[in-house]
């Protein structure tokens, strides 16, 4: 991935896309941040019943504009664990599901 710094940007977060690689989906692409940095890379899509990796963007196609896509949001991993759950539903029915507490025998 290359940064590069460019005086006057407009400050819009868009994708300009290439042609697909035929590998997997994987297109080659041009980022221009908001912040006036641009990055290239290689995007590929994320299908169903895949992990969402920490950096994988949400993007909406232009309609008038082939291979131009504008970024909508960014998914960042939670470094807090697993997740938990919560319900009341799943502390009331915890002993049904798994079973009532059972002494441990010793070895």
């Amino acid at each position: 991935m290359t940064d590069k710094k460019r005086p006057g940007c407009c400050g819009e977060d868009v994708v300009f896309m290439g042609p697909p690689t035929g590998k997997g989906g994987a297109r080659p692409y041009v980022r221009h941040c908001s912040d006036c940095t641009t990055q290239v890379g290689t995007l590929k899509p994320v299908g169903e019943g895949e992990p969402l990796h920490d950096g994988a963007i949400l993007l909406e196609q232009r309609p008038a504009e082939p291979g131009v896509y504008d970024v909508r949001g960014r998914y960042r991993a939670s470094k807090s664990g697993p997740p938990k759950v919560t319900t009341p539903e799943y502390r009331d029915n915890y002993v049904r599901i798994f079973g009532g507490s059972q002494p441990v025998g010793q070895a």
